[in-house]
């Protein structure tokens, strides 16, 4: 299982709306991302894409699988507990891979602080 999070910078935003607005924004976002980052998430049984889900308030998204750590971050263990020691190159889905979070924040980034605004006025 592996955590991703991202930072944004919402301090003016804090002073402006209240705590159930914030919730409401977060919630949004997290939705959001999580449906823009399942684009690049590798597919080959669809497992990894459809554990994806927003925890915490949309603090947080996971993706439960006990692969999911090594898709991410493009390598795993050969035991628990040793260094990384295999690097997986080859995802059988074009434009998939790892870290499928800078992936989505670079194409769609710009837009996420949109989404943010919109669920939280709502």
């Amino acid at each position: 299982m592996i955590k991703s999070k991202a930072h944004v910078d919402l301090k003016g935003v804090k002073r402006k709306f209240g705590r159930q607005s914030m919730t409401m924004g977060r919630l949004a976002l997290a939705n959001q991302s999580l449906a823009d980052m399942n684009k690049f998430v590798p597919l080959q049984s669809s497992m990894l894409r459809q554990t994806g889900n927003v925890v915490n308030d949309g603090r947080a998204l996971e993706w439960r699988t006990p692969y999911a750590r090594a898709q991410f971050y493009g390598s795993r263990p050969l035991r628990r507990g040793m260094p990384v020691s295999v690097f997986m190159e080859q995802y059988t889905t074009p434009g998939t891979g790892k870290r499928w979070d800078l992936k989505a924040r670079s194409k769609y980034g710009t837009m996420w602080a949109r989404v943010f605004k919109r669920g939280s006025l709502l």
